[in-house]
């Protein structure tokens, strides 16, 4: 299951909590415990309850004079939540990740289904990540170890050489789905003499790319066509490292070069677009994290100078 899916979840299951008891008053541990499990603090919890509460679908009272101890109680408002308006606030929820406020919310998802959502739904933005780290010298030796030859480094449609090294691990991973290619790859990594990217691997998570809120002008407003256009003409070959980071899939990017072969900057606004019928929520924060990812901090400073201004 991935984050969002998750936290989705988690804000589905509090909704429903206040609405099956509208007249009581509820603790955060006593809902962290009834929606997310038996074992989290109201840490966990605090981040959706205050979005909640900030959007007026609950109301909170303390119970002392120094703000402590509250209890929320759910408004008339929260009858009337949509799905639609669910996924919004989830996505606020989301952006939150890493701020003062918000950083607790990872307790709301153990270790190991952090580690689930990575093998599982994002082993893309490994080979991307890694793909990035691995020097030219190593690409045929890197290939014959995955696939038993290095003839699929020939076939690849791009000079780009961390893409190449991207293409031998999606072939690979196609060539053999049932695999763990996570264990598969450390190995040959290993083989490889990089036990810096073996660690690397270990400790990898997306969320050590957030861009801090303050930096970003409005980072919960959802970006358009504008920020697409925008971010088009401003990125090029890397573009790819931005659009697997925000969870487009190769098959779908493959279709997009495909469709716009010569044309590389409808090939990033095209792939952005998809991104955004995928997933509506898609905000300003995320799509910097994604840039941060590829080293494009220049355009996340060229992107809030356009923000800035007065539409």
């Amino acid at each position: 299951m991935r984050a969002l899916d998750k936290i989705t979840e988690i804000m589905k299951k509090i909704i429903q909590c206040f609405k099956n008891d509208l007249a009581s008053s509820q603790r955060p541990l006593d809902i962290a415990k009834k929606c997310i499990d038996g074992q989290s603090t109201k840490k966990a919890v605090n981040p959706y309850l205050y979005c909640l509460e900030s959007f007026g679908y609950l109301k909170v009272k303390y119970l002392t004079e120094r703000r402590t101890d509250p209890r929320f109680e759910p408004t008339d408002k929260l009858n009337d939540i949509t799905d639609d308006r669910i996924m919004e606030l989830t996505s606020e929820v989301l952006s939150g990740v890493g701020q003062e406020d918000g950083n607790c919310i990872q307790e709301s998802m153990t270790i190991e289904q952090t580690k689930i959502d990575l093998l599982v739904n994002d082993v893309e933005i490994w080979f991307d990540y890694l793909s990035r780290k691995l020097p030219s010298g190593n690409l045929q030796y890197f290939c014959a170890l995955l696939l038993g030859d290095s003839t699929v480094v020939d076939s690849c449609n791009t000079k780009y050489v961390p893409d190449i090294f991207f293409q031998v691990m999606n072939s690979w991973k196609c060539k053999y789905p049932k695999v763990d290619h996570v264990k598969e790859l450390m190995e040959v990594l290993s083989r490889l003499e990089r036990q810096d990217l073996v660690e690397e691997m270990r400790s990898f998570s997306i969320q050590s790319f957030f861009v801090h809120t303050i930096i970003i002008e409005g980072p919960n407003v959802f970006v358009g066509n504008d920020d697409f256009r925008h971010i088009s003409r401003s990125i090029a070959q890397r573009y790819v490292h931005v659009i697997r980071f925000l969870g487009l899939p190769q098959s779908s990017i493959d279709q997009i070069v495909l469709n716009f072969a010569s044309n590389i900057e409808e090939q990033i606004f095209q792939a952005l677009k998809k991104i955004k019928h995928n997933f509506p929520v898609l905000n300003r924060q995320q799509v910097c994290n994604a840039l941060h990812y590829a080293d494009h901090s220049d355009v996340i400073l060229t992107l809030n100078e356009m923000w800035r201004k007065p539409i």
